[in-house]
C-alpha cells in the first residue's frame, strides 16, 4: 500500500479514515502512517465534526464502521486517489520545468554564437533542455524577463544593466556605417556621422532599441536623420543599400553578416558602443538555469 498518499495535506483526515476503515485498529493505523494514535484519533474526530456524522462505532477493544462511515468510505478513497494523482502530475510538471531553461533573445543572436553555446551546453548537460525563442525588441525582452516570461534573456544593453539582474557581457562593439560600395565615402578608413546628414537612413525598426539609439547618435552630431524605411531583416536593408537607396547604422557584428551584398562597412568616428549579453533576474533559480548560467560564465 502506498502510504504517502494518505498523509497528503489537506486530505490527511480522509487518508487516515481510509486506512483506519481497512485496519479497524488505531495502533496499526498509527504505525502505517508514521504518527501517533492520538493524531489518528484527532484526525477522525475532526473529520466527523466536518461531516457532522459518526464514522465508527467504538467498542472497548474494537471499532467498526457506522452506516455513515460505509457511505463516506468510497468518496474518501476517491478524494485520496484524486489528490495523490494531482500531486504526481504537479510533481512531474515541476520536475520537467526544473530541467528546462527558457531563453529569449534578439533575432540576430545567431550572429553572436548563442546557438553554438547552447549546443555545447546540451552536449555537456544532456539532462537539461534549452528552449529558445526570438523576440524582436530589447525593451520587450527585458520586460519579459522581469515578468517571468523567460529565465534568461539575450539582449543589447545601451546603458547600465538593470540593477535587479545578473549580467554576462558577450561583446562590446562599435557602430559602423553600411554604404553602397561605389560611394566615395566607402573608400574611407572611417567617417564622421555628420557626413551622412543628407542620406536616407534604412534602419532596423522601432521595436529595437537600436533605432532610438541611432537617432540619439545623429542628434548628438547636430542633425535629425531622415528614416524612410524601418525593417526587421538586415539582409533586406543591405539589398536596398546595394541599390543606392540609402545607408544604415548598425553594430559591427550585424554588419558583418551582410558584407557580401555589394556594400561596404566603414567604422564610424563615434565613441558610443553597444553591449550584448545575457541577463537573468537576481532571485532563486532552478538547477538547470543555474547550470546554464555558470556554463555561460566560463565561456
Amino acid at each position: 500500500m502506498d502510504m504517502d498518499k494518505f498523509n497528503l495535506f489537506p486530505f490527511n483526515k480522509y487518508g487516515t479514515f481510509v486506512v483506519l476503515a481497512e485496519t479497524l485498529n488505531y495502533t496499526e493505523t498509527a504505525e502505517l502512517l508514521y504518527t501517533s494514535q492520538g493524531n489518528v484519533s484527532k484526525r477522525i474526530m475532526d473529520l466527523e465534526k466536518d461531516l457532522d456524522v459518526k464514522l465508527f462505532h467504538r467498542h472497548p477493544r474494537t471499532i467498526e464502521l457506522t452506516d455513515a462511515g460505509k457511505l463516506v468510505l468510497p468518496y474518501a478513497k476517491q478524494l485520496v486517489e484524486t489528490y495523490a494523482a494531482l500531486n504526481r502530475a504537479v510533481r512531474s510538471f515541476n520536475d520537467k520545468k526544473a530541467s528546462q531553461v527558457f531563453l529569449q533573445g534578439i533575432p540576430t543572436m545567431a550572429s553572436y554564437g548563442v546557438f553554438v553555446l547552447v549546443s555545447r551546453f546540451r552536449n555537456k548537460y544532456p539532462d537539461f533542455t534549452v528552449n529558445i525563442e526570438e523576440i524582436e525588441g530589447d525593451a520587450l525582452l527585458l520586460k519579459n524577463l522581469e515578468g517571468g516570461g523567460c529565465d534568461i534573456a539575450f539582449a543589447r544593453i545601451f546603458d547600465d544593466p538593470p540593477e535587479n539582474c545578473d549580467y554576462i557581457c558577450v561583446v562590446k562593439e562599435q557602430y559602423v556605417a553600411v554604404l553602397n560600395e561605389k560611394r566615395p565615402l566607402a573608400k574611407k578608413a572611417s567617417i564622421c556621422l555628420k557626413e551622412l546628414e543628407n542620406d536616407n537612413f534604412l534602419q532596423i525598426g522601432k521595436k529595437s532599441m537600436l533605432y532610438d539609439n541611432v537617432v540619439s547618435l545623429c542628434e548628438s552630431c547636430g542633425f535629425r536623420p531622415h528614416i524612410p524605411y524601418e525593417g526587421k531583416r538586415i539582409d533586406i536593408i543591405a539589398d536596398m543599400i546595394a541599390n543606392g537607396m540609402g545607408v544604415s547604422i548598425v553594430p559591427k557584428t550585424i554588419a558583418e553578416k551582410i558584407s557580401g551584398h555589394c556594400v561596404k562597412i566603414v567604422p564610424l568616428d563615434v565613441s558610443a558602443v553597444v553591449e550584448v549579453g545575457f541577463l537573468r533576474q537576481k532571485k532563486l533559480h532552478t538547477r538547470a538555469v543555474n547550470a546554464f548560467w555558470n556554463f555561460l560564465k566560463t565561456q
